[in-house]
């Protein structure tokens, strides 16, 4: 490991993880073989009770301390659409068939905006396993009909990073946006008729924290934002992720941050937050529980704003 990267590790370690985020789980069981769970926006019914949502297959294998342990298998990477309905006080998957679309696609994230999706993605390369190419696109509808003819994808041009993968869409009067970094300060202004993007930085951010997902509240962007930390364990450190919420309007205004607090630590097992929804009261959060099985937590939204200070 080179003394750069030690150095950043140093700053990520932590004695223990903070305080639990109280929540309730929606799967009596979680999803098995599935992770990476990503709402899919509206639908005709009551999305408390009727929603689909996409996962991704489980292809490594991770030891105690959260590393991969061998290489994945990428001819695995696959998505999965789900159908989840609440039967008998039990929510139930009454469904499930392969997303061909995103076939070897990554860490789909979703963002409804005038009746559009909104997605970001990754396609990792599988000759030299070292970069993901970034997708950004929007369709009027994911199915397990949809083609890739039915995505419009923008151009973005270069400097749109092959690394980093959690660009977070947000809405900032009305138009919808790419943040890059948490801080609002480096983010792309979609044009979404001619579907390409106009770069725009404010300041510098600091890559400290990583964007998980943003919901429209309160007039502006709730942002759920993560940290990957390593937490001391006997005589070496596990890996494991911690998050915090984030309030902002546009990116003029002063962010108004939750303290830092962690999901399941029970688990011994990082925890991965891939999606955040509001549905009815509850604040939705979509994790992957040792990338290898998925589920959806609720907390709610007095919780979110209490943590802010609102």
């Amino acid at each position: 490991m080179k003394i750069k990267q030690i150095i950043g590790k140093a700053k990520r370690v932590y004695v223990r993880l903070p305080g639990e985020l109280p929540v309730t789980p929606l799967f009596d069981t979680p999803v098995e073989g599935m992770f990476s769970p990503s709402l899919i926006p509206g639908g005709a019914g009551n999305q408390k009770y009727d929603f689909r949502f996409i996962c991704r297959q489980h292809y490594y294998e991770m030891d105690h301390r959260g590393i991969m342990v061998g290489q994945p298998i990428f001819e695995k990477t696959t998505n999965w659409l789900h159908h989840a309905r609440w039967d008998n006080a039990r929510l139930q998957i009454v469904s499930r068939e392969p997303l061909q679309v995103f076939q070897g696609v990554e860490d789909i994230r979703l963002y409804e905006h005038q009746g559009w999706l909104y997605l970001t993605a990754t396609r990792p390369d599988y000759t030299g396993k070292k970069y993901n190419y970034p997708i950004t696109a929007r369709t009027a509808k994911i199915d397990v009909d949809t083609r890739e003819t039915d995505l419009i994808h923008f151009d973005l041009g270069p400097r749109l990073s092959a690394i980093e993968k959690n660009w977070v869409y947000f809405l900032n009067s009305d138009n919808i946006h790419l943040e890059r970094f948490p801080g609002m300060k480096e983010y792309y202004e979609i044009d979404t008729n001619a579907a390409t993007g106009h770069y725009r930085q404010l300041a510098s951010e600091s890559f400290l924290w990583s964007g998980t997902k943003s919901v429209r509240w309160r007039g502006g962007n709730l942002f759920l934002d993560h940290k990957r930390v390593y937490v001391l364990s006997g005589l070496g450190t596990v890996m494991r992720f911690i998050y915090r919420f984030r309030f902002q309007s546009a990116p003029s205004d002063q962010a108004v941050l939750s303290r830092s607090f962690s999901l399941l630590p029970a688990a011994d097992t990082p925890v991965y937050a891939s999606d955040m929804a509001i549905v009815a009261d509850d604040l939705w959060i979509g994790v992957g529980i040792g990338d290898r099985v998925a589920q959806f937590l609720t907390t709610p939204l007095a919780e979110v704003s209490r943590r802010l200070g609102f």
